[in-house]
Formats: C-alpha cells, sequence, structure tokens
C-alpha cells in the first residue's frame, strides 16, 4: 500500500457541514490525528447523524447504545472504544489492511461490516468511536423502506456467528439458538399466511448449509494475519 490510511465512506453519506466550512478535510483530519494517538485501533468512525444532522442514525444509535450516549455530552472523552460500528464512515490505518484484508465475499448484502469488526478484534486492534467529528447518513427513506421489506438476516446471522474468531468454541450453541430463532418465525409466517417470508427463511437455511464446507475453509483463513480477500496484499 502507498498510503496510510483507506477511508470507507458510503454512497449515502456525507461530511456534516456543521463541523467546519472545510468539512471533507475537517472531518477526515480528526479521524487520523485521533488515530495518531491511539495506534492499537484498527477502525475509527466517527458519529453518524441521519440526513437532517439533527438526530443520530437510528441503526447508528443502537449499535453505540451501550455507550449511553455518553460521548454527546460535555464529559465525552475523544475516543470509546466499542465492538462494532457500521462502515457509512470507517477510517482504516494501512496496518488494519494489511493485517485483515478487505470484506468477506460470503456477505452479499449486509453483514460484512459485522464480520470486519469481529477479524479486526481477533486480530489484536481495536474499534472506535471519535466524539469530535460527525457525518451524515441519509437514508431515512430507505430505512422506512426496509422495514416493510424481507432481508435474509437470518443466512447473514449464522454467517457472523459460525465465522467469528472471536467465539468459535461457542459456534454450535449460537447455531442452535438462530436455528430455534428461523423455526419460531416460520411458524409465525405460517400462521399470518406470509409464504414470501417462509420460502426466504427456507431458501436462507439451505444457502447457508450448502455453503458450509465454503464457510469452514475461510474460517481458517481468516484467523491467519494476513489481507485476505484482497487481490494484492503488497
Amino acid at each position: 500500500m502507498k498510503t496510510d490510511y483507506v477511508y470507507l465512506f458510503n454512497q449515502d453519506a456525507y461530511n456534516n457541514p456543521a463541523d467546519d466550512k472545510k468539512e471533507s478535510a475537517a472531518t477526515l483530519k480528526k479521524l487520523v490525528e485521533v488515530h495518531q494517538k491511539h495506534t492499537d485501533y484498527g477502525i475509527i468512525s466517527p458519529i453518524h447523524l441521519d440526513g437532517t444532522g439533527e438526530n443520530l442514525d437510528k441503526r447508528f444509535e443502537v449499535f453505540v447504545k451501550g455507550l449511553n450516549k455518553e460521548y454527546l455530552t460535555d464529559k465525552k472523552e475523544e475516543l470509546y472504544s466499542v465492538e462494532f460500528i457500521n462502515a457509512a464512515a470507517w477510517l482504516l490505518p494501512k496496518k488494519t489492511v494489511q493485517t485483515i484484508g478487505g470484506f468477506n465475499p460470503l456477505f452479499f448484502y449486509r453483514g460484512e461490516d459485522n464480520d470486519y469488526c469481529n477479524r479486526v478484534l481477533y486480530h489484536g486492534f481495536k474499534v472506535g468511536l471519535c466524539s469530535n467529528a460527525s457525518i451524515r447518513h441519509d437514508r431515512v427513506e430507505r430505512l422506512n423502506q426496509e422495514k416493510a421489506q424481507y432481508y435474509p438476516d437470518l443466512q447473514n446471522n449464522l454467517l457472523i456467528t459460525f465465522l467469528n474468531p472471536n467465539v468459535w468454541e461457542y459456534k454450535y450453541k449460537h447455531l442452535v439458538k438462530l436455528y430455534l430463532y428461523s423455526i419460531v418465525n416460520f411458524f409465525k409466517a405460517l400462521f399470518t399466511l406470509d409464504f414470501k417470508f417462509m420460502k426466504e427463511s427456507i431458501q436462507s437455511t439451505f444457502n447457508f448449509l450448502s455453503n458450509l464446507s465454503k464457510i469452514n475453509r475461510i474460517k481458517k483463513e481468516i484467523k491467519k494475519k494476513k489481507s485476505s480477500f484482497l487481490l494484492n496484499n503488497k
């Protein structure tokens, strides 16, 4: 790599104009400055606001709820250690990419950032929330649309759990819970005659089981310290 950092930024996100007149440079500069003081962090992300800039992004608020919004108070710290922040805005130091690599191709839509955070933690890095910078994640309309749609969350949850190198010894316990969850939802769908959900729930489980050998192979791969899933890892 010929750069010291990689900045992942969603297509539906943009820097918060309230941060600075030169907002793009200001946000990125703050993240880099924080990392230079905390080099044990493998991912640093700013606060995620919604499109209006007046409220927190709904999902982000859930992901960091363990902090009890201390990062918004006058007593806030510069950086908070968390287990997960969605990848709408990630600063990745060079060492992170060289050690962890890229996103896991097993995840077609959603879940890839959960998996990446798990791998970052496994290899001894931390995931951090920087309280001195913010971005806007403008997806309110899309979130409202998603509420009415089914996504293969079961399949993603199975993959996230099974591939998590931090809980390898508990994988079967988690799988049993997830399958029980699937069965419960299946009968709920049957009771409400939601045949689309039933079909996609069965398909998700089948897809997971049919890829089990590939999943096990990737599980071993991501535990190695090398840039997995990148064409050129130099």
